[in-house]
């Protein structure tokens, strides 16, 4: 009988754990970025970013473009700066869950998989279309581990279908924690 791996996208059973996080704010005075949010869930950590915009009829939120990343404690890493192959089943992967918002602002999620092992884990997250230096949350990997334990499955898991599209990447700003770790095939 073939094994079925269980994805590593935002489990659909589950009631998520929050951790409160305390994020930098990046802001160019009409623009702004920060983590919002965190829940951990048992194969993962769901991030939640806001980006506001003050003046709407110049610059919407939807028109700034993020790019997220995250480093384990262990030195693993993933980022949304470019393609990620599922090839080591161990690797994190960092996924886009959506968002959506108003005229003047926007929420996006991310879902990261596995839930990182205890030490830092240090968010990045960075506006390339703007002059900001990237912002840096550490989350700590044993408040994550403790939230995971204390995830609530509504029902069993079943696999599901699932599809793939095209992901347009953004271009990090010269110095940016994402220049310094590329995917393969990316401009650095």
């Amino acid at each position: 009988m073939e094994r079925i791996r269980r994805p590593r996208s935002r489990p659909d059973n589950e009631v998520p754990v929050p951790v409160v996080v305390d994020s930098p704010v990046l802001s160019t005075g009409d623009q702004a970025a920060w983590l919002e949010s965190c829940r951990v869930y048992s194969t993962g950590v769901e991030l939640e970013f806001v980006l506001l915009s003050r003046d709407p009829e110049q610059r919407r939120p939807h028109q700034l473009e993020l790019l997220v990343g995250v480093e384990f404690a262990d030195g693993r890493w993933t980022s949304t700066y470019g393609a990620q192959p599922d090839v080591d089943p161990e690797a994190p992967v960092l996924h886009a869950q959506g968002g959506g918002g108003t005229d003047n602002r926007m929420s996006e999620s991310y879902y990261l998989s596995p839930v990182p092992p205890e030490g830092p884990c240090t968010v990045y997250f960075a506006l390339p279309d703007t002059d900001l230096a990237d912002g840096e949350v550490v989350l700590a990997g044993a408040r994550l581990n403790t939230a995971a334990a204390a995830v609530r499955e509504l029902w069993p898991w079943r696999p599901r279908e699932s599809s793939t599209a095209p992901v347009h990447v953004p271009v990090p700003p010269p110095g940016s924690w994402f220049r310094s770790h590329p995917e393969p095939g990316l401009p650095d």
